[in-house]
């Protein structure tokens, strides 16, 4: 068998290696999202959080991760750095390091803070104390007078029944007298 060579193979399906369309696709590819701050610019020093990271909205949850979910599902996301940390401890690691800090334009060193602005913090908490003694005080005070109240009430409420159960029984006894039967069965003391 011979066999024929000008018809050659049909390889239309093969890729083909063309200069031009690799150009294109260069240009075309999409910038990422994340802003790329410049290491040369300043970055503010270190400061505390102002918002709380509520890890309890995933406590004692089950998800089922099929290839088709989206990738912020499978733990926690963070949407600064754009990645996915598996579990809590981790996501409050990566929080706190310093790729995500500098993310946010934080440097990891704090702030030096000068004689005034301690004196002015000691003088705050100092206030916030004696807030919260006088706070105290005050609830303690409320307190010791609805004690006082309610037991007054009480009593009140016990005089009052004590004096319907002797009316209740002189009535009773009234009431003995007159049909003339015996008011006191079988015992010949008196009571004093």
């Amino acid at each position: 068998m011979a066999t024929d060579k000008s018809k050659g193979v049909d390889t239309s399906f093969r890729r083909t290696w063309s200069d031009s369309n690799y150009l294109n696709q260069e240009t075309e590819e999409v910038q990422p999202k994340r802003i790329v701050r410049d290491p040369n610019l300043p970055r503010a020093p270190l400061k505390a959080r102002e918002n709380s990271i509520n890890f309890h909205l995933k406590l004692n949850k089950k998800t089922v991760l099929t290839p088709s979910s989206d990738a912020s599902s499978h733990g926690y996301f963070c949407d600064v750095c754009e990645c996915v940390v598996k579990d809590s401890a981790n996501y409050l690691d990566h929080v706190n390091g310093r790729k995500h800090q500098r993310m946010l334009g934080m440097s990891m060193r704090t702030e030096r803070a000068d004689l005034k602005s301690v004196r002015e913090r000691f003088e705050a908490n100092k206030r916030k104390q004696l807030d919260t003694e006088q706070e105290i005080q005050q609830r303690l005070e409320k307190l010791q007078q609805a004690q006082q109240i309610s037991k007054k009430k009480k009593l009140a409420k016990e005089i009052e029944q004590e004096q319907l159960a002797t009316l209740a029984e002189e009535s009773a006894n009234d009431e003995l007298v007159a049909t003339g039967l015996p008011i006191s069965f079988g015992s010949s003391k008196k009571k004093n």
